[in-house]
């Protein structure tokens, strides 16, 4: 049995339960948490699974007039769901490809689609790459440049020595069932020891 948990929800973690923390831009793309859960569930029937989601419940997604009070408490909740998922269970990065304009009401929206996520991509590649999965679909813009990033450690981590040609052998998956399935193993992985 799952449970699901978004901004600004407080749940304590059981130390019987699993946290798997759903990263991913929250905003002009089609939601597919719903499919992700039920792959990671029918991999791990019999695990308590929890998962944190950073999308706002009940509001449209498309909502960007926020209260600066509203998003530094939803900016925090992540922060403390994103540590928590590094000491007790995964972080899942999917990367959709971007599917709903970046229009709202006729304007164009300025704020990168991905920019947050991508930091906190950087820093958990950089400091707890063992604590999570990453999935990017092939319509995502930038896929390449990211996969290379990603895999090379000098690029990510500038205390190491740069050199181009010594890349990681990290996986970076390209469909949600293969990064779901991926998690779900780490996740066993985990539980087993």
């Amino acid at each position: 049995m799952s449970k699901s948990i978004h901004p600004v929800e407080i749940l304590e973690i059981s130390s019987d339960e699993h946290l798997v923390f759903l990263a991913w831009p929250i905003r002009w793309t089609s939601d597919w948490r719903k499919a992700a859960i039920d792959i990671i569930e029918s991999e791990l029937p019999d695990r308590n699974l929890v998962f944190a989601s950073p999308d706002r419940k009940g509001w449209i997604k498309s909502f960007t007039s926020w209260k600066e009070d509203f998003f530094k408490r939803q900016r925090n909740w992540e922060q403390y769901y994103l540590r928590l998922a590094i000491q007790k269970g995964v972080v899942m990065f999917w990367l959709p490809g971007q599917d709903i304009p970046l229009e709202e009401d006729g304007w164009i929206q300025k704020k990168s689609y991905w920019a947050i996520t991508h930091v906190e991509l950087w820093q958990l590649m950089v400091a707890h790459p063992d604590r999570m999965t990453v999935g990017i679909h092939g319509n995502y813009k930038e896929r390449s440049t990211l996969i290379n990033d990603l895999q090379q450690l000098s690029y990510l981590d500038l205390r190491v020595p740069y050199d181009h040609n010594k890349l990681s052998d990290f996986p970076v998956w390209s469909t949600l069932s293969d990064t779901c399935i991926r998690t779900a193993l780490l996740l066993k992985s985990f539980a087993d020891r």
